[in-house]
């Protein structure tokens, strides 16, 4: 019985998903050996190659390179299998350093190199000319208005269909005319850490920018003040079922935590959600 994990790897990760699931497998007796095209396919990180090996060993299974069986015991075998794997891990190394390198002089030229474009921009990759999204942009504005109105956001966001959080945080930081690229290396370790500003057209002027957040920072203080009870696990008790964080209330002086009722969850513009525990309270002490 040959164990058989085929997928593409992935260069810039310390883990290979595939791998591991077969180390994984290789204790429940499905199969009883292990067979790669070379020597560099095993393994790019030598302490996932020995402890992969040590693996295979107690569960006595066979590893082949082609139709050649290694004897896992043989010290020249480890030594060569470990030889390869630093090999493989300096490739990856040099290959993700000089991404990111590029990524970075592209980002320093203005180029978008990192996730999606800011949202209401577009970028023309022949002209290298930044542009706005008229509808998006438009869209931006209206939000603005009813925000700054005194408007529910989170109505005008589920009227649109759009992420109420992600819809404040683009009035609050992504309307303005610059845009910061955070180049890091979260994986191979290479201790790159970059951000780069660069210039791009903006969706809002700044003086209503101020406005939004100046709003944004009044609603906390609001928030704040408008607490007339305190829970102590407001927050962190959730609907096992939907997820849902629970609210407390105090009903003839006991305090309990339930589902938002139907009413203030259609004052923040929130959809109803479907859970067989709405009506369930569960006690605070």
């Amino acid at each position: 019985m040959l164990g058989v994990s085929v997928g593409q790897e992935s260069a810039m990760s310390d883990e290979r998903v595939l791998l591991d699931q077969l180390l994984v497998n290789s204790k429940k007796n499905i199969f009883n050996a292990i067979m790669v095209t070379d020597h560099d396919r095993w393994s790019r990180n030598n302490t996932k190659s020995k402890e992969g090996l040590e693996e295979l060993r107690k569960n006595d299974i066979g590893f082949y390179v082609g139709t050649d069986k290694q004897d896992l015991y043989n010290e020249d075998t480890c030594f060569k299998l470990a030889i390869f794997s630093e090999i493989g891990e300096l490739n990856v190394k040099k290959q993700t350093r000089k991404s990111m390198e590029n990524r970075i002089h592209r980002a320093e030229r203005g180029i978008p190199t990192a996730g999606r474009l800011p949202y209401g921009r577009t970028y023309d990759k022949k002209t290298g000319v930044w542009g706005i999204d008229q509808k998006e942009a438009d869209l931006i504005k209206q939000a603005a208005e009813k925000y700054l109105d005194g408007k529910s956001l989170a109505k005008f966001a589920n009227k649109h269909n759009i992420n109420y959080s992600y819809l404040l945080k683009v009035l609050k930081n992504r309307c303005g005319e610059q845009w910061q690229i955070s180049i890091k290396d979260k994986k191979v370790k290479l201790n790159v850490n970059k951000t780069t500003t660069i210039e791009i057209p903006p969706l809002l002027p700044p003086e209503t920018i101020a406005k939004i957040k100046e709003r944004v920072e009044a609603n906390k203080i609001w928030a704040h003040k408008s607490v007339k009870r305190k829970y102590l696990l407001g927050h962190f008790v959730f609907c096992a079922e939907c997820n849902e964080t629970l609210t407390g209330q105090t009903y003839k002086g006991k305090q309990f935590y339930r589902h938002w009722k139907r009413g203030e969850r259609a004052k923040q513009g929130v959809k109803k959600s479907v859970c067989h525990h709405r009506n369930d309270w569960v006690p605070g002490a």
